[in-house]
């Protein structure tokens, strides 16, 4: 029997009762039918011989049975016998004839009460078994009726939420402004579209914070957990990423060249499991704003890391364009934040102006750069609107929470079923100007009004 332990007990108890009653009521039966038996037996001991009669005379005998008769029977002829003498031989036959077959007719009552005393107890014991198991038959129905009431609301209620929890995994290879934008449009961009954070999507954000050992071990960490999706942001994550994960989506964001990258061959038609979108910056017009900002520019600095290899492959983009515009190049590497500085400074005296595309070692220590161009009047022009916040006199960049926006829109169909070859790279939108009027100000820099009229931001 299934259901609450409460209902069993209750139920066990009432059967016990029903059980017990009937019981009961069986021996009641049985008794009334033994009490019916004695009285049904002759009276007194007497019988119906006046040989058996304890002494009593024939005459006596024949006086005592006439009223038993006549009690019994009311045959009117033991009423005359009453009242005549005993010598009347042929009275006295009648009633000794009566006599007998007033006595085997007590004897089969008597069978007859017994044999229905024990009838009675049999019916009444098989319906106290029918009563229990028709109790545990209505027990068992209306567990089982409420686990199937219970089954179906859970199934309704279940049909009228998400079906699924989805698990999306955030690599990120270090924490700054413009990555941390990224996860900030994508999630909220996500939840825009139905895919609200804790009700039908769970995110396990990792943070690798500039370490490749941290990042390869992150993707495994992943590759094992068997996610719904993973959004690789930067290009260092997302090649450890897509080198650890390959039975399920990897989408990569903040990547400048995803093909030199190895990430996919080719952006329009990309195969396996990885598709994403890139921020390759168009080099030409940072250069142009560098000509601006600086009209007697001819040499700029270009601060690295010589590791990653979407600044390598920007850097390598922007050495052409320099070299087109007729301007001078001299690069400075560093191989973590903590080397950003020592960098900067070997630039002071060298370079008319700083750049700083989409490094994420530089950027994670941007600070650095800033305070050694504010100390050396050296103008500094960035690739991303957060740098201009944090001290870059200027940049035409994305803005790098439309871009997580943009690829939480293709998230969304990557979970809705769209195979990843249907689903080609895209590329950064929206391209726009910000300005930091202080830090210009600190580096001896003039603004053209131009540039003034034409900023989507200032600071």
């Amino acid at each position: 029997m299934w259901g609450p332990p409460s209902l069993l007990r209750g139920e066990a108890t009432n059967l016990a009762r029903r059980r017990l009653t009937l019981f009961r009521l069986g021996l009641f039966v049985v008794l009334l039918a033994t009490l019916l038996l004695v009285g049904a037996g002759p009276a007194s001991g007497w019988t119906s011989s006046p040989q058996g009669a304890n002494g009593l005379s024939t005459h006596e005998w024949i006086l005592h049975e006439a009223n038993r008769i006549s009690a019994l029977q009311g045959y009117e002829w033991a009423n005359m016998a009453i009242a005549q003498p005993a010598s009347d031989e042929p009275v006295r036959g009648n009633i000794g004839q009566s006599a007998k077959l007033i006595d085997r007719g007590n004897m089969r009552l008597r069978h007859t009460l017994l044999v229905a005393g024990f009838v009675a107890l049999a019916v009444l014991a098989l319906g106290a078994l029918a009563v229990g198991c028709g109790g545990d038959t209505t027990t068992t129905t209306a567990a089982t009726e409420s686990t199937a009431t219970t089954a179906t609301t859970a199934t309704e209620t279940t049909a009228s939420t998400e079906a699924k929890m989805y698990r999306i995994g955030i690599t990120q290879i270090v924490q700054h402004p413009a990555l941390d934008a990224v996860v900030e449009g994508f999630k909220e961009q996500m939840a825009a579209a139905g895919y609200v954070e804790g009700e039908n999507v769970t995110y396990d954000l990792q943070n690798a914070q500039g370490e490749m050992s941290n990042a390869s071990a992150i993707a495994q960490k992943f590759a094992s957990d068997k996610l719904d999706l993973v959004l690789s942001i930067a290009t260092p994550t997302s090649q450890t990423a897509v080198k650890e994960i390959t039975d399920f989506p990897v989408l990569f964001a903040a990547v400048t060249d995803p093909v030199a990258a190895g990430l996919v061959k080719d952006p329009a038609a990309p195969d396996a499991n990885v598709t994403g979108v890139s921020d390759l910056l168009p080099v030409g017009s940072h250069l142009e704003l560098i000509k601006q900002l600086v009209p007697d520019v001819k040499t700029i600095g270009l601060l690295y890391n010589s590791g990653e290899s979407n600044s390598v492959a920007l850097v390598e983009l922007e050495k052409a364009k320099a070299e087109e515009m007729g301007l001078e190049v001299v690069e400075a590497t560093a191989a973590t934040p903590a080397e950003v500085l020592t960098a900067a400074r070997s630039l002071v005296g060298r370079v008319d102006a700083i750049s700083v595309l989409t490094d994420n070692t530089v950027v994670s220590a941007f600070e650095s750069v800033v305070k050694v161009c504010t100390e050396n009047k050296i103008p500094l022009i960035a690739g991303d609107t957060d740098s201009v916040k944090r001290g870059a006199i200027a940049a035409y960049a994305f803005d790098y929470k439309q871009h997580g926006e943009q690829a939480a829109k293709m998230a969304v169909k990557i979970l809705e079923g769209t195979p990843i070859k249907d689903i080609p790279v895209e590329y950064a939108e929206n391209l726009m100007l910000s300005l930091n009027l202080a830090s210009a100000e600190a580096m001896g820099v003039t603004i053209p009004d131009a540039l003034k009229s034409e900023a989507a931001q200032t600071f």
